[in-house]
């Protein structure tokens, strides 16, 4: 599928055509993290996620046009896993992946912006894109190494050699 943008032509997929748009979905899924679709594309990146991760998979994407032509919302429109936002805020649609990210326990997102729809609408695509970039960033500070071997945290050691005043260690 061909687009003219700005008097240039593009090609939906690029040059490799639905392999390419398969594999960068695969490459950005291997990071772990929860799929989130900035763009559809063709489907072939979708339909790669969808093949390996059970859901839920979120898809930002507004270009109706496109899609008349690809039928990717047709195509997953039985698939509860996978998700469409086509929200106007670009704010609002990557808060909400956010969210759901954050209550089914995702503290990774898998962004997979399709590079075509950055020069689509810049205003729209690059601001979810940033947004969820740095829901990622955050999350990743807010990590805190927990206990998982025989060690003593600290703290423990501490409170069993002082003792509180007035506790005599029994009754």
């Amino acid at each position: 599928m061909r687009l003219e943008i700005g008097g240039r032509v593009w090609h939906l997929a690029g040059r490799g055509g639905p392999a390419a748009e398969r594999e960068r979905a695969l490459t950005a899924l291997a990071g772990g993290g929860l799929p989130v679709l900035v763009g559809a594309g063709l489907g072939a990146g979708l339909a790669a996620v969808r093949e390996r991760f059970s859901g839920p998979i979120f898809v930002l994407d507004r270009e109706r046009a496109i899609d008349a032509v690809t039928g990717v919302r047709a195509t997953f429109a039985g698939d509860a896993a996978v998700r469409f936002d086509d929200d106007p805020d670009p704010d609002r649609a990557a808060s909400a992946v956010a969210d759901a990210a954050r209550a089914a326990g995702f503290a990774r997102l898998a962004v997979i912006a399709h590079p075509l729809y950055q020069r689509l609408d810049p205003a729209w695509y690059g601001v979810a894109a940033a947004r969820l970039g740095r829901y990622a960033a955050l999350r990743e500070r807010l990590v805190v190494p927990r206990f998982a071997g025989p060690e003593v945290p600290g703290a423990a050691l501490v409170a069993t050699l002082f003792s509180l005043p007035g506790d005599r260690g029994g009754p």
